[in-house]
């Protein structure tokens, strides 16, 4: 088990490099590695990876799902040790088989995850707290003036439009995240620079609030931070990164100044496809589909906060759905799902559908493949159990599961649609994200349901895994299906879909064609609504 304790431990020969002869580290930036190796199974997830991030610097740390870069980032937090090399945190040597999360952190590194680490029920001021300690006074009470106090003063050094005395489940998602990258320099007052790693901090956000976040992390890097900056959106990438280190197969294969790179490039490098490249084959449009459409999801009544919705899907159709954040998209994909029971009626190839609960709406042919794979997966279960779960009723057999058969179903699906996973039993947890996805989707089509309602489900994987997960979609809608799809991606909207609604308040405000609509389109309609949009 790892100490947190931050005193490096004694004997650790850090002196040379795989020559002998020794090297100087710890003039490269606040911090750096060098011949990082970890293998998992006899798997190189890295290989002699070498990494600097300096003060006042964006370093984009780049690559594919499976690429390394989880496992550099754990590495330098002090999450997992590595089977070789050396790390220099703001000149201070470490052998990297013993850093530990305590020493890491003691020397400046905090990690803000993808995931919302925030807690919504809780004050911005108690979330800030959770970063350092509560203000406590004589007798041990929380000073809760002097707390909020405190957090204001935090608020206003950094920008964060928000009061102390806020619920933070109240706040967009956008201030939500700040809010998690303000507690991670919350301890020093954001005084000391820190070594922060963002993991897709923007992964969830629309593109306007995307771009509000970039320039904050901007302003962060000039007040003398070193912000590693995890992405997929390689325009961001571009936008604000000062450096880029790209990794493939656990090795780096480019370390270059944004100077040198531009988007054709980057996206070559990171997958091999072009940024041309990037979407499926082609859109799925009308002349794909039946001279007289049929209205396979027809919705006559879907009650939503601000009143009834009615819409329809055709067959072989692709629909998205397309609004800012708290606009209401998820709420029409869990009502029709049945996750969140509303009144509703809803009819599927001309028969009435039940959705009041998810059992019937999947026997309706509704299945939901929610934005978040946490929501989704069994994490510690193999990639046949993932795979499997909502059809494993099949291999019973006389009160016995086989296993099997599962295992063969299973092993059919991920070559259908190119999972890389070295066996079906392979824990799901090990997947890359893109290949986690690949596999929740595939689950999905197991059911060969009438309607696919997807939530973001490029979310988060790079270019290579979006593309394939991109043409499984528009397989899936050649053959027949229905999907409605919501996603903050307008590019993936533009390329994918048929139709666009345009949500506000929950309601629907336009329907465009999707051969009118560009991604720019998209999104000056939904920066606009509802004025905006007519």
């Amino acid at each position: 088990m790892q100490s947190d304790n931050p005193t490096p431990p004694k004997g650790a020969d850090i002196s040379s490099g795989r020559s002998g002869t020794p090297t100087d580290i710890s003039s490269e930036g606040l911090l750096r590695a060098f011949q990082i190796t970890k293998s998992f199974g006899g798997v190189k997830a890295l290989q002699e990876v070498d990494f600097s991030v300096r003060g006042q610097e964006v370093h984009a740390l780049l690559g594919g799902n499976g690429s390394g870069k989880s496992t550099l980032t754990k590495i330098l937090s002090g999450v997992i040790n590595a089977d070789a090399g050396r790390v220099a945190y703001k000149g201070a040597e470490q052998d990297a088989r013993t850093i530990s999360p305590g020493y890491a952190r003691s020397l400046g590194v905090r990690v803000v995850h993808q995931q919302d680490t925030t807690f919504g029920e809780l004050t911005v001021a108690e979330n800030l707290a959770l970063g350092s300690t509560f203000l406590k006074g004589r007798l041990g009470r929380i000073q809760w003036r002097e707390q909020f106090s405190h957090a204001e003063h935090l608020l206003r050094q950094h920008g964060v439009p928000a009061r102390a005395r806020d619920r933070i489940e109240n706040l967009r998602p956008a201030i939500r995240t700040l809010i998690a990258i303000v507690r991670a320099l919350s301890d020093s007052g954001g005084n000391t620079p820190r070594i922060l790693f963002l993991d897709e901090p923007t992964a969830a956000l629309p593109a306007k609030e995307a771009a509000w976040l970039i320039d904050v992390l901007r302003g962060l890097a000039e007040s003398g931070h070193a912000i590693v900056f995890i992405s997929h959106r390689t325009r961001e990438v571009l936008d604000v990164a000062d450096q880029v280190t790209i990794l493939k197969d656990g090795s780096v294969i480019g370390a270059l100044p944004r100077s040198e790179l531009d988007e054709h490039t980057l996206v070559h490098m990171i997958s091999g496809e072009t940024a041309n490249g990037q979407m499926p084959i082609e859109k799925s449009r009308q002349s794909r589909a039946s001279a007289q459409p049929h209205a396979r999801l027809d919705v006559q009544s879907l009650q939503m906060p601000n009143g009834p919705i009615s819409f329809t899907v055709n067959e072989g159709e692709i629909v998205g759905i397309a609004g800012l954040v708290g606009s209401g998209r998820t709420n029409i994909l869990r009502g029709l799902a049945g996750v969140e029971p509303v009144p509703s009626k809803v009819c599927v190839d001309g028969a009435t559908a039940d959705v009041s609960t998810s059992a019937n709406a999947l026997q309706s042919g509704i299945v939901l493949l929610p934005a978040s794979r946490d929501e989704a997966a069994f994490a510690n279960h193999s990639v046949t159990a993932n795979a499997m779960a909502a059809v494993v009723s099949r291999y019973w057999s006389r009160g016995w599961l086989n296993d099997r058969r599962a295992r063969a179903r299973a092993s059919a699906m991920i070559n259908e649609l190119s999972v890389r996973t070295p066996s079906v039993m392979t824990p799901f947890s090990n997947l890359s994200g893109g290949n986690q996805q690949k596999v929740l989707l595939g689950r999905c089509l197991e059911f060969n349901p009438s309607v696919l309602l997807l939530n973001e489900p490029t979310q988060g994987v790079d270019v290579g895994a979006r593309r394939e997960l991109h043409k499984i979609i528009t397989k899936s809608a050649q053959a027949g299906m229905s999907v409605l799809m919501v996603s903050s991606d307008f590019d993936e909207l533009a390329s994918l879909c048929d139709r666009v609604l345009f949500l506000h308040d929950s309601q629907i405000v336009a329907e465009v064609p999707g051969q009118d609509l560009t991604e720019d389109d998209i999104a000056t309609r939904v920066a606009n609504t509802p004025t905006g949009v007519t």
